[in-house]
């Protein structure tokens, strides 16, 4: 994948950068990744609502332990990191499924598309989060059941590459929640991000912020949303033509608690067969991922779980289709 997109030639030429400007560039990606735990990038620590917008959305950066910032060559981008939307040729869609470990489901829709007339590339998607029924007991002694919470958020984003090979990227969601079907509350956000492919062949680095926004109030109170700030290297190699490994490290710092370290392997066949592993640093579940993958003639169906040691197994199935390109 990512040999294909360094390869790739724009319609529109964008503005060329020099040899000592990518140096600069990628120094100071390296350097703020490894200062990131001692930086100012410390957000301030507290509670934060609307978790659906931390959702996993799709069983490739499962199955990648979600280290997905510098790597961004799919629908993906949407929600890891904006300024990747640029790697989708054409057109994609993608869908993804879960089922809760108890009654919970999530489901998600996206589309991602590049015009011919190379002003950027747009994405859209639809995250819906159904927390499942539950028994609502009245004060008069009657009991019904209800919905115990439902979440929608809806995404819009853009990418444009502004230098060769460095892109930015944004995107903007609204999320509308309801609690026991009667309290309601709205929030908007959006996503910043930067990625940028190396003068070494393969090597990548991302830089994503998300989440910015307004507080989610149901009633009264509100809670500040989740945000995260991302910075990620990817390394991507080809072995004998058919045989690939991409190998992806990003550093997550979320506005409520502890810097998280993700790690992520992708072994490819033939850009067809695909086998992934995940390891989590710093989370309390869900610390060894695995996945799977086929791709052919458009179509992509992955597969990927997240381990869980005394819990059932988190699972996800996700779908996609890229058509239009040339």
């Amino acid at each position: 994948m990512f040999r294909e997109i360094l390869e790739r030639k724009s319609l529109r030429e964008p503005m060329s950068i020099g040899s000592w400007q990518s140096l600069v560039l990628f120094i100071a990606f390296t350097t703020s990744y490894f200062l990131l735990p001692t930086s100012c990038l410390y957000a301030g620590s507290g509670t934060s609502g609307a978790r659906i917008l931390n959702q996993t959305v799709s069983a490739r950066t499962v199955g990648m332990g979600e280290a997905f910032v510098a790597v961004c060559d799919d629908t993906n981008a949407l929600y890891y990191n904006p300024a990747g939307l640029v790697n989708i040729e054409g057109n994609e869609i993608a869908s993804m499924y879960l089922k809760g470990r108890v009654d919970e489901n999530y489901g998600l829709v996206g589309w991602v598309g590049t015009p011919s007339n190379g002003i950027g590339s747009f994405g859209a998607s639809f995250l819906y989060y159904d927390g499942g029924n539950f028994e609502w007991n009245n004060l008069d002694g009657t009991s019904r059941n209800v919905k115990a919470q439902q979440d929608i958020v809806g995404t819009i984003g853009y990418g444009k590459e502004i230098f060769n090979n460095f892109s930015l990227g944004l995107t903007a969601k609204y999320l509308s929640s309801k609690l026991v079907e009667t309290y309601s509350g709205t929030a908007y956000a959006v996503d910043f991000g930067i990625l940028y492919y190396t003068t070494v062949d393969g090597l990548s680095t991302g830089l994503a912020v998300q989440n910015v926004g307004t507080k989610l109030k149901y009633i009264e109170q509100g809670d500040a949303l989740p945000m995260n700030i991302r910075l990620g290297i990817a390394y991507n190699k080809t072995v004998l033509q058919n045989h690939s490994f991409l190998i992806a490290i990003d550093t997550v710092k979320p506005n409520e608690s502890n810097i998280r370290e993700n790690i992520g392997i992708e072994y490819s066949f033939k850009e067809t067969v695909f086998l992934r592993f995940g390891y989590k640093v710093g989370y309390d579940i869900d610390k060894v991922t695995l996945g799977a993958g086929f791709q052919m003639k458009g179509l992509k169906v992955d597969y990927g779980i997240g381990l869980v040691e005394t819990l059932n197994p988190n699972q996800r199935v996700s779908i996609g289709y890229s058509f239009g390109s040339e």
